[in-house]
């Protein structure tokens, strides 16, 4: 029996409360939470002792009081994991994804049970993934490699292509979501990217950041790798050398520097003209139709807290200048990675969990051009197919912004107050948007 505000759902009926009803199952929970959560504490003090077991029992205890105690699946679904009860984890996830569908520790151990168990071919189908090519996949050890997954963006992917094969990535694993403007025959044709296709829902696959997390633990431990959407392109000091593999040397001098990570801020970028007018013509260079940005590029800053102690956040930007507050946007994201086992892929890839010394902090900017006239037409589609669903506020916040995008066709959102013509990654560093390697900051 799950409560949900005032109706029980129970094997399948659901029927209305009364208000006493109501009261005495609030008071009741009130005081399984509060039980719960003095479990919680005895259980983690245990696994601090060493009694695994015995924590293992009470996380389980917890569960059954408190289906909802988020902890609990993390902490248990990390302790199966060093046990090697894969089974057993498996069915954890399972049930704890079904209340915390975006809770990125959970995914990452379904996934590793589901290896373990099943293999790489498990991990892909319980997330809706079937391979579509048949090209032999050999990497060398040095060999980079990229995560993305789409859906209709064949305007994007030619100069997409071009310019990471160009900083040296060999290798684009893909996920296609469901395209149906000629992407996934696109890509078949390229001879260094492999797809697979999934129906699953990009929100199911945790915002597409479990399938990143199955190539990688498949095809990217111990190496680097970039996740970059579609609509996404990394620059950083070295960018535009004239020499081969710039990405390598970047991520030879992060070797060197003893880094593990690579984060930086998504600058949106924008053109001087009416969204309506502002085309994406496949393989044109994206700064040659959107070339502007904001100076003013972040409208809150949040410090290293005990949530992530490890990174700073940045949020706003662009998108709170035009569409305002409901469009705040953390602009915060951790695209460049040396995956191992332990590795965390959220939703967003806007943190890792790699100690703060390991990461280059602002080291890389994240271009992010998703202001072609395409957006007008898939975000009126979006906004129709969620307009009537009831959902949190920060879902409505979403739903908002889809309306607000599908009615933007004659704004610009240049304007010469704030707006600046980008011109190379030297300028970003001038503006503190990418700090210098000569800076040598860590944190």
């Amino acid at each position: 029996m799950i409560f949900i505000e005032e109706k029980i759902i129970e094997q399948g009926s659901v029927f209305t409360m009364s208000d006493k009803s109501i009261a005495q199952k609030r008071a009741e929970q009130s005081v399984f939470k509060s039980g719960a959560e003095l479990d919680y504490m005895l259980a983690r003090a245990w696994l601090s002792k060493g009694r695994l077991d015995d924590a293992a029992a009470r996380l389980k205890k917890i569960i059954l009081i408190d289906p909802m105690h988020e902890g609990a699946y993390v902490t248990l679904a990390k302790l199966l994991a060093e046990q090697e009860k894969w089974t057993e984890l498996i069915g954890l996830c399972q049930t704890g994804l079904s209340f915390f569908p975006n809770r990125t520790e959970l995914h990452k151990g379904h996934i590793q049970a589901l290896r373990q168990v099943g293999g790489f071919e498990a991990s892909c189908t319980a997330y809706g993934m079937a391979r579509i090519d048949s090209k032999s996949i050999q990497m060398d050890s040095n060999d980079l490699l990229i995560s993305l997954g789409v859906k209709n963006e064949i305007c994007r992917l030619p100069w997409y292509l071009t310019h990471y094969r160009r900083l040296g990535i060999q290798h684009f694993f893909v996920v296609d979501n469901g395209s149906d403007d000629g992407t996934l025959e696109y890509l078949i044709e390229q001879p260094d990217v492999y797809v697979w296709r999934s129906n699953l829902s990009f929100n199911a696959a945790n915002g597409g950041a479990s399938w990143a997390e199955i190539f990688l633990q498949e095809f990217g431990i111990g190496r680097w790798c970039l996740i970059a959407d579609a609509d996404e392109i990394l620059v950083f000091e070295g960018v535009e050398t004239d020499s081969p593999n710039p990405l390598a040397t970047f991520c030879h001098q992060l070797d060197q520097d003893r880094k593990r990570a690579a984060s930086g801020l998504a600058l949106e970028m924008y053109s001087d003209r009416p969204l309506l007018h502002t085309h994406c013509t496949p393989g044109k260079n994206f700064l040659d139709i959107c070339s502007y940005f904001d100076k003013k590029y972040f409208h809150e800053f949040e410090p290293p807290a005990a949530a992530h102690p490890n990174q700073a956040f940045h949020w706003g930007g662009m998108r709170k200048r035009v569409f305002g507050d409901d469009s705040d946007y953390i602009l915060t994201k951790t695209p460049l990675l040396k995956y191992q086992s332990d590795t965390l892929i959220p939703s967003g890839f806007h943190y890792t969990n790699f100690p703060a010394e390991q990461i280059a902090h602002q080291a890389v900017c994240v271009l992010h051009f998703k202001y072609f006239s395409q957006l007008i037409t898939s975000a009126a589609k979006l906004f129709n197919r969620y307009k009537d669903i009831e959902y949190g506020d920060e879902f409505k916040a979403y739903v908002a912004q889809l309306k607000a995008y599908a009615s933007v066709k004659d704004d610009v959102f240049y304007d010469p107050a704030v707006s600046v013509q980008y011109s190379g990654p030297d300028q970003l560093v001038e503006l503190g948007i990418i700090h210098s390697a000569q800076e040598k900051i860590s944190a």
